[in-house]
Formats: structure tokens, C-alpha cells, sequence
């Protein structure tokens, strides 16, 4: 547990180095594993050092950034799915950690020989933790609390997870699909985790208390191996899914391929004047329309990666006889082509009602748009509106 807690900082340094404006969520995913990543750390220091230096400088300082790892979730979940716009209430969220802080200000602000005899304490027995005097709450309650809140915090994001999922927002490719599957089994871990957190601390108290021991029905080792194996899990899973890990550099590329993609084509259909546009002939033409209803049909034209160049291996023509089919048949470029089709699917799910469901943006993310300004730009230009006012019509 001590190694994937420090590969836990490693995640949130790559996550924050791979940020952009258009991939928000990277931040709160980041301040997730951070948080996480010092509570396992401290968590280690505690149960696994010898050395009193390092229990006096780990033990409560850090304390109140454990309660910021819940609200960090719950923003990454919130930015995902439903908006990234910033309210006076998300204010509300650091609440539990000025508490937290104030609480446990006695202790911060104690003399240095203090903070020395009580880590001997807890080298003599780890359950001296619990000893300490804070102001309004013990240490042991304030342990209970932060995996209370925690499970609090998971369910209500499971919850919005599954009420988008049921909604079926989700983009139709294979990246959003694993994207989906990852923050489900995610979340439940979380919840999971956290829940054996608190049967563990609520044992102690209730050992204390009543005398009565959980584990006597529960096996103790279960609980202690869960904790452990969601660690695991959260830190060292999300290495093999890298369009998460490394999101902004995917999507960096993307709006690389595309300018270069548009390059190509202004380039080529320059040369397309001079070319024998006979190659349209009329079973040509047959064969490409019937293939492009195909990809209307399966709604591919909504993917983050759908291009030219997939297009015509999907239909199965040489690129430069779809670029002429575009520019001389249908006497339209393909990226305008793209974006009506991408238009029309929105106006599609706006007529169903999903606005009543979800975001005008995570609609727009839906049809494939990267940014909001991208959407409400292309979407004026071929309605004549914004989409807030083609929903009031």
C-alpha cells in the first residue's frame, strides 16, 4: 500500500501536466488522487514507521485535506456529466475541511517536544492516535466522519453516474463505453473502500463503548484486505486506460490531425480542377451514397475522432474520390458536411427532450463539438440561433 500510494501522486502530477481548458475534469480527477495519495502516505507513515520524526511531522497535519477528497470527487462526476459552471453553493464543499482544520489547530500549532512524546505514544501502541486533544471533536469520532462523508459523497455520484447512464448521454464509441465501465467500477470501489473504513473505526468505538467486537461476525482481515485492494484498484488501473490518464494529449492530437487533415484537403482540391472528375461515375456515386447513409444510420459523424480519412476506410473508396464526391457532387466541404449532420443530431435529442435531462453542453459534447464555444458557433450558423433559444422556440 505504501508504493501505490506514492504512484498515486505520480497519477495527479500526470493528470495536472496533461490539463487544458477543454478537459477541465482533469484538475478535480487530479485533486482526487492527491488527497487520497496523503491520506494513504500518512496512513502508512503511522501503522509502518519506526522513526518518531516522521509520525510528529505526518500525524494530523494532513487531516484536514482528507476531507477534501469526497468534494474533489464529487466535482469531477458533476464537470463529467452534468457542468463545469462554478455556483456559490460548491463553496458549501469546503466546509468539512475549515472544520477539520480548526479542530485540530491545537495540536498544528503545539510545541515541536510535544508532537515528539506523543508519536512515542503511538510507536508504543498505534491506537495512542486516537489520544489526542483537539478542540470540539476527538481524533477517533473525526475518523468515523471522514469515511461517512466519503460514502455520502459516492452515492450521490453513483447515483448522477447511473441517472446519465440510464439517459443514454453517452457517447457511441468504444472511448466513451470504457470511460463509462471505468467510472462506474470506480465509484463503487470508492464507496466500498470507504465503507470498510468506517466498519473498522466503529468497531474501536464500539469495542470501547458496548463491548461488542464486529469482527467476531466479520472477518477482520476481509475488511483490512478491501481497504487495500481499492488502493490498488484507484491507483494502478487507470495506467492501462490512457485516453483518462493522458486525456489533453489525445485530444491535442486530435485538433492536430484535424488541421493537418484540412491542409491536405485545401491542398488537394486545388488540384482537383485540373483532374478528370469521371471518376464520379454514376455506380460511384451509388456506392458512396449508400455508404455514407450507413454512417449517418450508426451516427458515426458524432465521434471526437470521426474523419475524412476513417470515413473512406469505412465506405471503402480512396480518399481522394470521397473528397471529390463532397466538393463536386454534393458542392459542399466534408467538415461543413460533418458538422450538419452533427447539428441535426442535436436537434434530434432536443425535440426527444434530453434537454430536460442533461446539460445544452453535454448534448453538444454528445454530437461530438470539443468545446462549448464550438458548439453554439456552428450550431448559429446553421439554425440562425443559440441552442437555449432553439430550445424556447
Amino acid at each position: 500500500m505504501f508504493y501505490i500510494s506514492y504512484l498515486g501522486l505520480l497519477i495527479a502530477f500526470i493528470l495536472f501536466l496533461y490539463r487544458n481548458k477543454e478537459l477541465s475534469t482533469n484538475y478535480t480527477l487530479a485533486f482526487f488522487y492527491l488527497f487520497n495519495s496523503i491520506f494513504g502516505i500518512v496512513h502508512n507513515v503511522l501503522f509502518s514507521s519506526s522513526n518518531p520524526t516522521a509520525i510528529a511531522i505526518f500525524t494530523n497535519h494532513f487531516m484536514p485535506f482528507y476531507f477534501l477528497v469526497g468534494p474533489s470527487l464529487f466535482y469531477f462526476i458533476k464537470r463529467t456529466y452534468i457542468s463545469d459552471k462554478k455556483t456559490i453553493y460548491d463553496y458549501l464543499h469546503g466546509i468539512p475541511f475549515w472544520l477539520v482544520f480548526i479542530n485540530v489547530s491545537p495540536y498544528i500549532f503545539s510545541p515541536w517536544a510535544e508532537k515528539i512524546e506523543y508519536a512515542n505514544q503511538i510507536l508504543h501502541h498505534s491506537n495512542n492516535q486516537y489520544e489526542v486533544k483537539f478542540l470540539f471533536m476527538s481524533s477517533i469520532w473525526q475518523s468515523v466522519l471522514r469515511p461517512f462523508i466519503n460514502i455520502v459523497y459516492g452515492i450521490v455520484c453513483f447515483y448522477i453516474y447511473l441517472l446519465h447512464y440510464d439517459k443514454r448521454i453517452f457517447k457511441v464509441n468504444k472511448m466513451n463505453d470504457a470511460f463509462c465501465w471505468w467510472v462506474g467500477v470506480f465509484l463503487f470501489i470508492f464507496i466500498l473502500a470507504n465503507l470498510s473504513s468506517f466498519l473498522l473505526v466503529s468497531n474501536l468505538i464500539l469495542q470501547d463503548k458496548i463491548h461488542l467486537n464486529l469482527f467476531n461476525v466479520l472477518p477482520l482481515d476481509i475488511i483490512q484486505s478491501l481497504v487495500v485492494f481499492a488502493f490498488f484498484f484507484q491507483n494502478l488501473v487507470i495506467l492501462f486506460i490512457p485516453f483518462i490518464l493522458f486525456g489533453s494529449y489525445f485530444k491535442s492530437d486530435y485538433i492536430i490531425e484535424n488541421k493537418l487533415e484540412n491542409a491536405l484537403k485545401n491542398a488537394e482540391n486545388t488540384n482537383l480542377e485540373k483532374e478528370d472528375l469521371g471518376i464520379l461515375n454514376e455506380e460511384k456515386i451509388n456506392e458512396i451514397s449508400q455508404g455514407i447513409a450507413i454512417v449517418q444510420q450508426n451516427n458515426d459523424c458524432i465521434s471526437n475522432d470521426f474523419s475524412l480519412s476513417k470515413m473512406a476506410l469505412e465506405i471503402g473508396v480512396p480518399y481522394h474520390v470521397l473528397t471529390v464526391y463532397f466538393s463536386k457532387y454534393l458542392k459542399i466541404s466534408f467538415p461543413e458536411w460533418k458538422n450538419r449532420q452533427r447539428i441535426e443530431f442535436v436537434q434530434k435529442k432536443l425535440k426527444e427532450g434530453l434537454a430536460d435531462n442533461v446539460t445544452l453542453e453535454s448534448i453538444g459534447e454528445m454530437a461530438g463539438f470539443n468545446s462549448r464555444s464550438s458548439f453554439i458557433k456552428v450550431f448559429k450558423k446553421y439554425t440562425g440561433i443559440t441552442p437555449s433559444q432553439y430550445l424556447k422556440k
